[in-house]
C-alpha cells in the first residue's frame, strides 16, 4: 500500500523499485486524492502498462493518512500488506526479507530500516530501535539500527508490515495530512493481543523525505502539528501500553521529554543552550498531552463512540473509487 500526494516524480522511482522486487508483490495499491491530477493521469499510465501483479488505484476525497490506509486496505485481499511511502525506494529484496519472518503465526508485523537521504550524515549506529525502556523512553533509531532481527514495539511507516487481520485504523488521530506517530496507533493494538513485531535491519529502503501535503512541515513545526502529534502519540500509548507501562511513560512525557516534544526538565536544560525549537515545543507538548489524558477518561467511562475503526465488512466497502487492472498473469 502506497499513500501519495504532489510527489509524482518519486512515486515513479517508488514503483520501479516494485518491478524489481526479487519476490513480487501479487498486489499493488496506490492511494490518492482526487484532485492531485499530476498523479492521477499518472497513475492512469501505470496501470497500462502490463504487469505480473494487480494493479489498484484507491481515490479518496477525505484528508489524512489514517482515511487513506483505510481505504487502501480495503481494497486488498492479500494476507500480508506492506506499506511505504512515495519517497521512497525499496531495495529488491525487501518484499522477500519481510515476508520471510512471517512462517511464525505469532508474528503480527515485520518492519526494516529506511536509510534516509536527507542531506544529513548518519554515522551513528543504535541496538536499541522502536522499543520504550522500563523508565518510559520511546527509542525510535529506525533508521539507524544495526544488528539481527529482533522484537519491537514500534515499527516505522516508510517500513512496515502487517497480517491483514490484525490491523485496525485509528479514528482519534488528529491532523489533515501525515497524522505523525499513527505507527504508535497502529503497532501498540496488535502487541496488546500478543503478537510480535520484528524489526530487521536487512530489510531496507532509501527514504528521500519529500515534503508533506496539507500544511505539515517537518522543519520547526507549527504549535498545532506539535500539539496533534503529542496529542496522537500519548493518546495511543493511554489506550494500549499495560498499565504500568502507559503511567511510566506518561511521567517520562511530562517531566522529562522527547527530542521534539520537551518536558520540564528539557524545556529548562535547552534554554541556556538556546536549544529554542525544543523550548517552543514544551507548551504544545504539555497541551496534547492533557488533551490526550480528557480523551482517554472519556474513552474509559463509554461516553465516547469508538475511537478505533473496526474491520468492515468487505461487501460493504466504502472506497471513494477504485479501479484495478490485472496483469496478462492474472496473479
Amino acid at each position: 500500500m502506497i499513500p501519495t500526494l504532489r510527489r509524482v516524480v518519486s512515486l515513479h522511482q517508488c514503483l520501479i523499485a516494485m518491478d524489481r522486487q526479487t519476490r513480487l508483490p501479487e498486489e499493488v495499491v496506490v492511494v490518492c486524492q482526487t484532485q492531485d491530477k499530476e498523479a492521477m493521469d499518472y497513475l492512469n499510465q501505470w496501470q497500462a502498462i502490463r504487469k505480473h501483479y494487480r494493479k489498484t488505484v484507491v481515490t479518496v476525497t477525505q484528508p489524512g493518512l489514517i482515511h487513506a490506509l483505510m481505504n487502501a486496505w480495503r481494497a486488498t485481499s492479500g494476507d500480508v500488506v506492506a506499506l511505504t511511502d512515495d519517497d521512497a525506494v525499496p531495495h529488491n529484496d525487501w518484499l522477500e526479507r519481510l515476508a520471510a519472518h512471517y512462517h511464525s503465526p505469532v508474528v503480527g508485523g515485520v518492519g526494516g530500516r529506511d536509510i534516509v537521504f536527507d542531506g544529513s550524515t548518519y554515522r551513528a549506529t543504535a541496538a536499541q530501535v522502536g522499543t520504550f525502556s522500563w523508565y518510559g523512553r520511546l527509542y525510535g533509531n529506525h533508521h539507524v539500527g544495526t544488528g539481527g532481527a529482533r522484537e519491537v514495539d514500534v515499527l516505522k511507516g516508510v517500513n512496515m508490515s502487517f497480517r491483514r487481520e490484525l490491523l485496525q485504523f485509528p479514528a482519534y488521530l488528529k491532523g489533515q495530512g501525515a497524522q505523525v506517530h499513527n505507527e504508535i496507533a497502529l503497532c501498540l493494538p496488535i502487541r496488546r493481543k500478543g503478537f510480535k513485531l520484528i524489526y530487521d535491519p536487512a530489510a531496507l529502503v532509501n527514504h528521500h523525505p519529500a515534503p508533506r501535503g496539507a500544511g505539515d512541515r517537518r522543519v520547526r513545526p507549527s504549535w498545532t502539528q506539535i500539539r496533534f502529534a503529542a496529542f496522537n502519540q500519548t493518546l495511543a500509548e493511554l489506550l494500549w501500553l499495560s498499565w504500568p507501562k502507559r503511567w511510566v511513560r506518561l511521567t517520562y512525557q511530562i517531566l522529562i521529554g522527547d527530542r521534539d516534544a520537551a518536558g520540564i526538565v528539557r524545556a529548562i536544560v535547552s534554554l541556556p543552550m538556546l536549544d529554542y525549537d525544543a523550548v517552543k515545543s514544551y507548551l504544545p507538548t504539555q497541551a496534547g498531552i492533557c488533551q490526550a489524558l480528557l480523551h482517554s477518561a472519556v474513552f474509559a467511562e463509554g461516553r465516547q463512540g469508538r475511537f478505533v475503526e473496526s474491520q468492515p465488512d468487505r461487501k460493504g466497502d466504502r472506497t471513494d473509487d477504485i479501479r484495478d487492472f490485472r496483469g496478462a498473469a492474472g496473479k
